[in-house]
């Protein structure tokens, strides 16, 4: 019995010490670095675990954007890109075309796809572009989606769209709500899916979404995205 203890304290003490490895001791080293950098903005306060959470939420419940902080960063003379956190994720936000074009020289060599699979998004998206090594089918795949949501295919889709928005509208006139987020949400994701597949998305079949009493219910493909997104 005291052995099994003995290992099991140690353990615990283990993650501990790797907790507080990951999330207060590397991001804090991480930042006293770049602070020596001019170029490199950082975020007012450095909080452990919450990263950028307790900066954007504060920014909401003041009534402000909730990025304020990084539209203000951007704004600073000399600035190229900020380092922020994601809880203990760190992360680069470019404000420069030539940090972006530094950026860009480390593609395909040193950075290749996205390997971080924490972010809901990341989750639901397996195998898609984003976690695709650099190959012919990958390099068409972009282009093809580069070029449906570029400025001159768009331009021609603006009918389309204002179809897609008068709909959405004629809706809501039938609705009493009082916060219409979800509903613009679905605007978004609606122009963009026609956006990129014409009418084809709207032939996506249902999706089967368990609540988190266990129920389960049947939505269309778009809001059954969203909700994952938010779970």
């Amino acid at each position: 019995l005291l052995s099994s203890l003995k290992y099991f304290l140690v353990s615990i003490l283990i993650l501990l010490l790797y907790f507080s490895y990951t999330t207060i001791i590397q991001p804090y080293f991480m930042r006293r670095r770049y602070k020596r950098y001019p170029n490199v903005a950082l975020s007012p306060n450095f909080i452990p675990v919450l990263g950028e959470i307790k900066i954007c939420m504060d920014n909401m419940s003041q009534g402000r954007f909730i990025f304020e902080h990084y539209e203000k960063a951007a704004l600073e003379k000399g600035k190229d890109l900020m380092l922020i956190f994601s809880g203990d994720l760190p992360q680069f936000l470019l404000f420069s075309v030539k940090a972006h074009d530094e950026f860009l020289k480390l593609f395909p060599k040193k950075l290749d796809r996205n390997d971080y699979f924490r972010d809901t998004i990341l989750k639901i998206s397996s195998g898609s572009m984003d976690q695709m090594r650099t190959t012919s089918l990958q390099k068409k795949i972009k282009k093809e989606l580069m070029s449906s949501l570029g400025l001159n295919t768009l331009s021609k889709k603006i009918p389309e769209i204002i179809q897609i928005l008068q709909q959405h509208l004629a809706s809501w006139q039938t609705k009493d709500f009082e916060d219409i987020s979800d509903n613009l949400s679905s605007l978004t994701f609606d122009i963009i899916s026609h956006s990129i597949f014409g009418e084809c998305y709207t032939k996506i079949p249902d999706c089967r979404y368990i609540n988190e009493s266990g129920t389960v219910e049947t939505l269309k493909f778009g809001k059954c995205f969203r909700k994952v997104l938010s779970d």
